[in-house]
């Protein structure tokens, strides 16, 4: 019997942006040059694994977190190069995604781009079109579990 799924729309997830930044920055170097453009406090935790259906192989992310109390966001920014593949291969030119996540929905992300921009070494930032990745569930689900695992 054929497996179900049940696809994910982007209005399962309010108040999420993703910025699909591609630079020849190291992880490290990205998340230094955000905190210094947007104030922000990014801080390196354990890498990300997410589990790729296809290959049934588990990879791992490197993953930078913080959360801004007065705007109620958290703040993740994630690799998505790996050598076993791209986490999120929707937006394969993106070398990060950088996921801000509120209760409510985030007018912060364009002024999020905007400083972003503004960093040397970003060829390119895009907001995502979230009803484009179609991994977009699995990639929250297994956000979550690592964070809870972790706390």
């Amino acid at each position: 019997m054929a497996k179900r799924k049940l696809i994910s729309t982007p209005a399962s997830y309010p108040g999420l942006s993703i910025i699909a930044i591609s630079s020849t920055l190291r992880d490290y170097r990205l998340a230094f040059y955000i905190n210094q453009a947007a104030g922000l406090d990014l801080a390196k935790t354990d890498d990300l694994p997410v589990f790729m259906e296809r290959e049934a192989k588990e990879y791992t992310y490197p993953l930078f977190a913080c959360f801004e109390s007065s705007l109620r966001t958290h703040y993740y920014l994630i690799g998505n190069n790996h050598t076993g593949g791209k986490m999120c291969p929707d937006y394969k030119h993106a070398d990060y995604l950088l996921l801000l996540h509120s209760p409510e929905d985030n007018e912060n992300a364009t002024e999020m781009m905007a400083n972003v921009k503004k960093i040397a070494g970003i060829q390119l930032t895009i907001q995502a079109d979230l009803s484009k990745i179609r991994n977009l569930e699995g990639l929250m689900n297994d956000l979550e579990l690592h964070l809870v695992k972790k706390g």
